[in-house]
């Protein structure tokens, strides 16, 4: 079967570890892949790792170090070639079949993406999850940080918002649904897993940028979150992540406007004991990446 041409692109800061699997995973799968390496300021010799272990088969490009991922993945993207672009962190692996069933579709000239669901692992080889975005109970075509876009599309989005460094593909795939509803029949979901994530590191992300994030996302998506039904979700992600910080006024105007949104039933539960029960506030405790960083409001 003849496939697109495809260019994964992988953004990383010190992945020396692990970026050999990924890099691995998908010649696995895609032998012929054009493979893009965004080196974000790694000081434990990534670049030199994968350059050695993959001599001449890829593209290796260094940031001024520290610009995020979303930039660095629109750097990788604006330097490749191929008509298909994914993106893979320096800790994820495709499975083998991926391109088996993420790139026919694209036979179809009117799909511009295609999504699927995936695994998380964390710390070993255990299935610990898999997700699926839903809208007003319906599967929508897209899944965040499981797809493949033609180029072409994703450029015409813009790429990825450069100041966000969490929920950035949540983002792209809602600007994406905006732009072309499931309707359209513009993107394809596809039922089963074909990436595994590794989450390896407890309290990775601090919740000054959880919150910061998501707040960014409501305000530029509030419309299609509220037409979802997932609006309530996300503002009681802010709340949690608020109250973690110790920012209970926030906390408070978060989960009063989940409230608003009818939250699922275990989601107001929770906001509504955190707001009147000082017991159970003690549970939001701050995550380990809170008290070594100070994170900056997404601009």
């Amino acid at each position: 079967m003849n496939f697109p041409s495809t260019a994964f692109v992988i953004p990383v800061r010190n992945g020396a570890r692990t970026i050999r699997a990924s890099v691995a995973s998908i010649l696995a799968s895609v032998p012929a892949a054009e493979i893009v390496i965004v080196d974000d300021g790694s000081s434990d010799g990534t670049a030199e790792i994968v350059e050695k272990g993959f001599p001449g088969r890829l593209t290796i490009l260094q940031t001024a170090g520290g610009v995020g991922p979303s930039e660095a993945r629109n750097t990788g993207a604006s330097h490749s070639h191929s008509e298909v672009l994914a993106f893979l962190d320096a800790d994820d692996v495709i499975d083998v079949d991926w391109s088996e069933k993420m790139l026919p579709p694209f036979d179809d000239p009117s799909v511009l993406l295609v999504s699927a669901l995936h695994r998380t692992i964390t710390g070993g080889d255990t299935t610990t999850g898999l997700g699926v975005v839903r809208a007003g109970g319906a599967r929508v075509n897209f899944m965040p940080g499981s797809f493949a876009i033609r180029r072409a599309t994703f450029m015409e989005l813009g790429g990825f918002w450069a100041a966000l460094r969490y929920s950035e593909c949540t983002e792209l795939g809602l600007r994406f649904l905006t732009s072309h509803p499931p309707a359209t029949g513009a993107s394809r979901f596809l039922d089963t897993p074909v990436r595994s994530y590794h989450r390896e590191v407890e309290g990775k992300y601090s919740s000054a940028l959880l919150l910061s994030s998501a707040e960014a996302v409501i305000g530029r998506h509030r419309g299609i979150l509220r037409e979802s039904g997932s609006l309530a979700t996300w503002h009681g992600v802010c709340a949690v992540e608020a109250a973690r910080i110790g920012r209970m006024k926030v906390a408070r105007r978060h989960a009063l406007r989940s409230f608003r949104y009818s939250p699922a039933p275990r989601t107001a539960t929770r906001l509504a004991l955190m707001l009147v029960s000082p017991l159970a506030r003690r549970r939001y405790r701050p995550r380990a990446a809170d008290r070594r960083t100070v994170e900056q409001p997404v601009a």
